[in-house]
């Protein structure tokens, strides 16, 4: 059975890839990886894996995800946790009053070894709330404002196999699998 090192600094993450990769072994580091600022999530994600890849000087992949805005193109973007940690959800909620709901989630998945990169893409479209509806799980805050499209529940609200048939992350990490298992 392939193996695979997934280095993350959200412990929430690493359970619930876990979960999606099986039944590849998944060996999980912990380290906070430098997210560079930038409008592009794939630049962001690729700094992070280059970074990880030095700290660890071994095959691995790493996550990013984002959620977006369609209200505000962009944002909150690669500032998704920036803005948690500014304004929180109660800011984030606020500067969608009056204004459309609609919003994504995007996970990119990058695995990096010696011959290169290669990532992968997953997307949830949904709406987002117009008031928090816990538990706020730790590390994953948008999932109590988040509804996916065709359902009526946020993530915070749906068990974690109910949450993986809507995730970004598991469509993401889904093609990751693939690839992986098949090369």
């Amino acid at each position: 059975m392939k193996s695979v090192l997934f280095v993350t600094g959200n412990k929430g993450k690493a359970e619930e890839v876990r979960k999606i990769l099986a039944p590849l072994s998944v060996t999980v580091e912990e380290a906070e990886l430098d997210e560079i600022k930038s409008l592009s999530h794939e630049a962001a994600l690729k700094s992070k894996a280059l970074h990880a890849y030095a700290l660890f000087k071994k095959p691995l992949v790493v996550e990013d995800t984002c959620l977006f805005l369609n209200a505000f193109p962009e944002f909150p973007g690669t500032y998704s946790k920036f803005a948690i940690r500014t304004i929180g959800l109660d800011g984030v909620l606020r500067l969608l009053e009056g204004k459309k709901r609609g919003a994504s989630f995007v996970t990119l998945v990058a695995f990096v070894n010696e011959g290169g990169m290669r990532v992968f893409k997953g997307e949830c479209p949904g709406e987002i709330t117009k008031k928090i509806i816990p538990p706020v799980p730790e590390g994953l805050a948008y999932d109590a404002v988040f509804i996916p499209k065709g359902e009526k529940r946020t993530f915070s609200k749906m068990t974690k196999e109910e949450k993986a048939r809507f995730s970004h992350r598991a469509k993401a990490f889904g093609c990751f699998r693939k690839w992986y298992v098949d090369s």
